[in-house]
């Protein structure tokens, strides 16, 4: 049944999360001034709050960059923020983890760093937590929905529609002949339409060539070290032209890119 893909993506995400051998846990700060490479030369600068993640997200970036590090992915970590922010540099809050994993914590870190001259910003997250949430503060925040998790994607769902937010919906989107899939897409494509709000395309890549079998991808061509579809899933299935593409996969910088700065901007007034 093509349903059975969920379960084995699934076990295959809780596989790559427990597979650190002797890493140790993530240490509990976060220098500023260092950043990923890929956000060198970049003005968005990625930064966490949150350090390891329990969210079971297939292929994670995140995860497989920890194994490098001989870090414990698994584990969330609260981390300090240490360093003076840059008024012109955007901090991208929500790489090495997730800011949802505890609110009051991230919020605490906020707070220090907009006092410390913090001006632009935005957050990446699930939301598979919204428990001390700060409705009160225009957050722009950036909710990735998860199409291999029906249940955190209903969680997602749901959360998104509580929080009073500057939201964007990033959409890791692929072209697959497994029915489910492509209807679970279906469903987060029609979801966001129906809130008008803004879209960023993330699609889905692998350096796994059986995953190309394992997922039933369609139009998927080697790229340099990955597997990705060269195109919009989002523009050639469903017909959408106003969203905007991450510079995601092989040689995807930020800095090559911007679109989420122009988002951040765009939402500010600014």
């Amino acid at each position: 049944m093509s349903n059975d893909i969920y379960a084995k993506v699934s076990a295959l995400a809780k596989e790559e999360r427990l597979r650190h051998g002797k890493a140790s846990p993530y240490v509990g700060y976060v220098r500023l001034e260092q950043s990923t490479s890929k956000h060198n030369g970049s003005p968005i600068v990625a930064v966490d709050t949150i350090k390891g993640c329990a969210n079971n997200c297939f292929r994670c970036y995140a995860n497989r960059i920890s194994r490098f590090k001989a870090k414990v992915h698994n584990q969330p970590v609260r981390c300090v923020v240490v360093g003076n922010p840059v008024p012109d540099i955007c901090y991208r809050f929500g790489t090495f983890g997730d800011p949802a994993s505890d609110w009051q914590w991230t919020v605490e870190q906020l707070d220090n760093l907009e006092a410390r001259g913090m001006k632009k910003y935005y957050l990446v997250s699930k939301l598979q937590n919204i428990k001390g949430f700060p409705n009160d503060r225009g957050l722009n925040i950036h909710v990735s929905f998860d199409l291999f998790d029906p249940d955190q994607l209903r969680t997602t769902m749901v959360n998104f529609d509580r929080i009073d937010a500057k939201r964007v919906i990033r959409i890791k989107t692929l072209l697959s002949k497994h029915t489910c899939l492509m209807r679970s897409q279906k469903k987060v494509v029609a979801f966001a339409v129906r809130r008008g709000v803004p879209i960023i395309e993330t699609r889905f890549y692998t350096q796994v060539k059986h995953d190309l079998k394992l997922l039933k991808l369609v139009a998927y061509k080697r790229v340099g070290k990955i597997f990705k579809y060269d195109g919009s899933v989002l523009r050639d299935v469903y017909g959408l032209d106003s969203h905007l593409m991450c510079s995601d996969g092989e040689g995807g910088l930020c800095c090559n890119c911007l679109n989420c700065l122009k988002l951040i901007e765009q939402m500010n007034g600014g």
